[in-house]
């Protein structure tokens, strides 16, 4: 067994960064831009949090934090403008990029540890890229994390949020909603929803509760493997109904209300009778 010892400890210094210190900066790279309605924030990152809160201001405010382990620190704050989209990504090594024809982040060195996905890492650091976001009304929101929960609050001009490892979600806004994740809960609390806005909630691994308001319409779609569907709303059925699926309209509107998930319940709830609450 001992003959074993050399090989995990170079393992875990490879792997977890064992004897180097967490290193943080909490200001790392303040970006302001100011933003009319009707333009779009985009946000890319990889590895951390994304936080989103209203501001009443016309002034895009967002402040990217990092933390990483040793001397060196691979992550970069890169901000690009097209038109009334703007691009804001924290991208890992130099050859990283973000603008409208895409997001990419590269690792800086090579080793023949990273052709096993255990050793793959954003960086050659561990590091961790947050987010935290001020968004001027009339602005909709595009946000996409790989690994690290996005909490949106207060955005009223429609949401996309993708995740792959990390809950979602989205309190106290409106407009169309695109909320999905694989690993992890989704909480959608809409306020107010125009006539033609769909909202899309959808999870492999965790629960999925959307809280609308209670003059909504639209087809329904709530679909669960293992759990069970809730809803407060009446249902004109229109397919199938059982514990795990539910397809039918409230009231004239062709609007689209899809919730899904694999693993964990599906609840469609009337947002005045419940306080919205986070499920990640």
């Amino acid at each position: 067994m001992r003959a074993y010892l050399p090989v995990v400890a170079a393992l875990c210094a490879v792997v977890a960064g064992c004897g180097r210190s967490m290193h943080e900066d909490d200001n790392a790279v303040p970006l302001a831009e100011e933003l009319s309605p009707g333009s779009t924030l985009h946000i890319r990152r990889t590895i951390g949090r994304i936080e989103v809160r209203p501001t009443s201001k016309s002034l895009l405010d967002i402040v990217g934090s990092k933390r990483w382990r040793g001397r060196d620190n691979d992550v970069q704050f890169v901000m690009s403008r097209s038109g009334d989209d703007v691009y804001v990504c924290a991208v890992w090594g130099r050859r990283g990029r973000c603008d409208e024809d895409g997001y990419r982040s590269t690792v800086s060195g090579r080793s023949f540890l990273r052709i096993f996905s255990l050793f793959r890492r954003s960086g050659s650091s561990g590091a961790v890229a947050d987010f935290s976001v001020r968004l001027p009304a009339g602005v909709k929101l595009d946000a996409y994390s790989v690994n690290g929960p996005i909490k949106i609050d207060g955005a009223r001009s429609g949401v996309i949020a993708r995740a792959t490892n990390g809950g979602i979600e989205i309190l106290h806004s409106g407009g169309s909603v695109t909320a999905k994740t694989i690993n992890g809960s989704v909480v959608v609390g809409l306020d107010s929803l125009s006539s033609d806005d769909d909202i899309t909630a959808e999870t492999v691994n965790g629960s999925v509760r959307a809280q609308v308001p209670t003059d909504v319409q639209g087809d329904v779609e709530l679909v669960t493997v293992n759990g069970r569907v809730v809803t407060d709303f009446p249902l004109t059925i229109s397919g199938r109904i059982s514990p795990r699926e539910v397809k039918g309209r409230i009231g004239e509107s062709s609007r689209s209300i899809t919730l899904k998930s694999v693993n964990g319940g599906v609840q469609l709830l009337k947002g005045n009778e419940h306080e919205p609450d986070a499920e990640s």
